[in-house]
């Protein structure tokens, strides 16, 4: 089974939603998820490789780095478990709906 971790921010209305989730075959599963009740101010994200395991952090304006999930599991980004694939791709996406 082939698993892609999603880390995003979405906008809403008054606040942000911080969230960490996981697709694979049937319907995302959300790790974890934080609301952020400020949305004019900046937003930071970092993850935090620990070899086969990633962690997921926020920072907000009034805060230090915030663990929003720890330890998910992305041994199958490997080469061995993902049919040659060599590396993991980490970058910003942004559409507008």
């Amino acid at each position: 089974m082939k698993f892609i971790n999603n880390f995003w921010l979405k906008a809403n209305k008054n606040d942000i939603d911080v969230f960490v989730e996981k697709i694979g075959e049937g319907t995302p599963d959300v790790l974890s998820s934080e609301k952020i009740k400020n949305k004019d101010k900046p937003i930071k994200l970092k993850v935090v490789s620990h070899g086969e395991f990633y962690d997921f952090y926020y920072l907000t304006h009034n805060s230090g780095w915030g663990k929003l999930c720890g330890d998910v599991d992305a041994h199958y980004l490997s080469t061995a478990s993902s049919f040659g694939f060599t590396g993991t791709t980490i970058g910003k996406y942004a559409v507008r709906r």
